[in-house]
């Protein structure tokens, strides 16, 4: 019987200490991962990254103002300006309201210069100048987010028919800006035409996959959702931070800043436009 005891003490001391062994074992790990996921956000989510993706934005921002001297090239600004006006809010406050980019530098500078690089290269073929460039962009980026949205209201159907409907105002009273790129298209060359569509179906699907996921959302919860525009988002997958930037964080003088920096870049890019054409017209 005591032989017996013994060996029954000696194997639950066993067990107790293979289990203490296990709980330190498994406390180490879940303090290593934490280190992990606290180091993770500093090290994939550098300030290059966030600092380009507040200039990213701003672009985005101004590109319908950089657009204008085209327009009136074209003697077209009069009815653009009278419709265009809708569109551009609802593209300027869908912005404000969230932007997402990859934390990864190589990968945030490959999805971010995607489509301007095609329409830069589109501006190349055709012997345009950076007005034509700010003007196909400003086509492209405003007419994909309104094109999108329409889509997706249309699709998922948050605020019923009638409401999808009534977009489809944004993409007709987008018309006006577009129609003296839309006469111009059907003088392209074939490459031409196609890296126009590409940068167009790019820019339109990824957009449209975030909005009817947040309609989707809406329909399953019924709360309010915020559409976050996502260049090349991992969605914080495997401990990844994405570069998030918000214009409206309630943050004192940032969004003064932020506004006189998109003004400064519309100044700019104006005045660059202005004299290429000038440049153009002598020519």
């Amino acid at each position: 019987m005591a032989s017996a005891r013994r060996a029954e003490r000696r194997a639950r001391e066993k067990n107790l200490r293979r289990a203490q062994k296990k709980s330190v074992h498994r406390a180490h790990e879940e303090r290593v991962r934490g280190a992990l996921s606290e180091d993770a956000p500093a090290a994939d989510a550098p300030s290059f990254v966030r600092g380009f993706a507040w200039v990213h934005l701003a672009y985005l921002l101004a590109l319908p103002a950089l657009g204008l001297p085209t327009l009136f090239r074209e003697g077209s600004i009069g009815p653009a300006i009278v419709t265009a006006w809708l569109p551009i809010v609802v593209y300027v406050l869908f912005l404000f309201q969230g932007y997402r980019l990859n934390a990864k530098p190589s990968r945030a500078l490959l999805v971010a210069l995607a489509v301007p690089g095609q329409l830069g290269a589109l501006t190349w073929l055709t012997d345009g100048d950076v007005a034509h460039f700010f003007y196909e962009s400003a086509v492209v980026e405003v007419g994909t987010i309104v094109g999108a949205l329409f889509v997706a209201m249309a699709v998922a159907r948050p605020s019923g028919v009638w409401g999808a409907a009534l977009l489809a105002l944004l993409p007709l009273a987008w018309i006006p800006y577009a129609t003296p790129l839309v006469h111009s298209f059907r003088d392209w060359s074939l490459l031409s035409r196609g890296l126009f569509l590409t940068s167009v179906g790019s820019a339109f699907f990824a957009t449209t996959r975030n909005i009817v996921g947040a309609a989707m959302r809406y329909n399953a919860t019924k709360k309010e959702q915020t559409v976050a525009f996502e260049f090349g988002s991992d969605g914080a997958r495997d401990g990844i931070d994405d570069a998030t930037v918000k214009p409206l964080t309630g943050k004192p003088g940032e969004l003064r800043r932020f506004v006189f920096f998109v003004l400064a870049l519309v100044g700019l890019g104006l005045a660059v436009a202005l004299v290429a054409g000038g440049d153009t017209a002598l020519e």
